[in-house]
């Protein structure tokens, strides 16, 4: 267990399944592997069945929920490229076709979850509006401006 997953467990009171010794998961993205473990460990503390993931870019960590939990569903939120007028702070590093193809990559990423995968192309506030079930958990990594996480709050709040 590396310094940053002993404090994460120590601070939220939490197993993270990476430090007990499960398997690395094929989906797993290496650089992010220590917050799939705190995510999945709050999910299963508090017993969440439907989660949102604001922010999804290649999928992994909704992949990583998806197979790590099976009686999760995830609504994975990423406007991969349209809407730029209302998120012009974002993604300036893609072009509409690398994000186009991104978003083709996330699809066939989350296929084998099949109904516990909700993928919506939109943006935060547009999905807030169209998802219309209770979500239990909102987890953002959208827009990381401050303004960005203010109005993702005040949305899913």
């Amino acid at each position: 267990m590396n310094d940053i997953e002993a404090q994460n467990n120590s601070i939220l009171n939490i197993n993270c399944s990476h430090t007990l010794g499960r398997e690395k998961s094929m989906i797993d993205s290496p650089s992010w592997v220590v917050t799939y473990g705190v995510t999945e460990s709050l999910i299963k503390k508090f017993n969440v069945k439907n989660i949102v993931e604001i922010g999804v870019c290649r999928g992994h960590h909704s992949a990583h929920l998806l197979e790590a939990i099976p009686n999760l569903h995830v609504y994975s939120v990423d406007p991969w490229g349209l809407y730029f007028d209302e998120y012009n702070n974002m993604y300036e590093y893609h072009t509409l076709a690398e994000d186009e193809k991104i978003y083709n990559q996330v699809r066939q990423l989350l296929i084998p979850f099949g109904s516990r995968s909700t993928i919506l192309r939109l943006t935060s506030r547009r999905a807030a509006a169209s998802i219309k079930e209770p979500v239990d958990m909102v987890y953002l990594d959208g827009d990381h401006s401050y303004e960005g996480y203010k109005d993702d709050l005040n949305i899913w709040w």
